[in-house]
């Protein structure tokens, strides 16, 4: 059987030939997935059941390997107008996407430990008052 013949049986009506495509690709794209996987569950267990003389080296070897791997997409890109548009969103989609973290993280912060409406009232908790002076009891007795 020649490989146009091969094609043209697989070929389908409504979907082409991407469904083959699709399963030719999955073998490759599973062994990528595995590797990310695989490479996280190392860095899971370095960085939690180590020492700091161990954590160091992989530290700066994944940072070193993300900078490979980073600058391998980006000359692996079709054109060198669409590697720059990937890198020139990519920047200001971290720094936007870093201060709504910040912002939310601040006011979730703020909400749960209620900081910014009692400034410069006394705690009603006798052990947020360390100093030398009179703390204030739960009941209001003055100590």
């Amino acid at each position: 059987m020649g490989a146009s013949s091969y094609l043209s049986q697989n070929d389908h009506r409504i979907f082409g030939l991407e469904p083959m495509a699709i399963i030719f690709s999955l073998p490759w794209a599973l062994l990528m997935w595995a590797m990310v996987i695989f490479f996280v569950a190392l860095l899971l267990l370095c960085f939690r059941s180590t020492n700091l003389p161990t954590r160091l080296p992989v530290a700066v070897m994944s940072l070193f390997i993300a900078g490979l791997i980073t600058w391998c997409i980006h000359n692996a890109w079709e054109s060198s107008a669409d590697g720059e548009l990937w890198l020139s969103s990519l920047v200001p989609s971290f720094w936007s996407t870093s201060r709504q973290v910040n912002s939310t993280l601040r006011r979730k912060l703020f909400s749960l430990f209620d900081l910014g409406s009692d400034r410069g009232q006394p705690s009603p908790h006798p052990m947020h008052d360390i100093g030398g002076g009179p703390s204030v009891r739960a009941h209001g007795v003055v100590v």
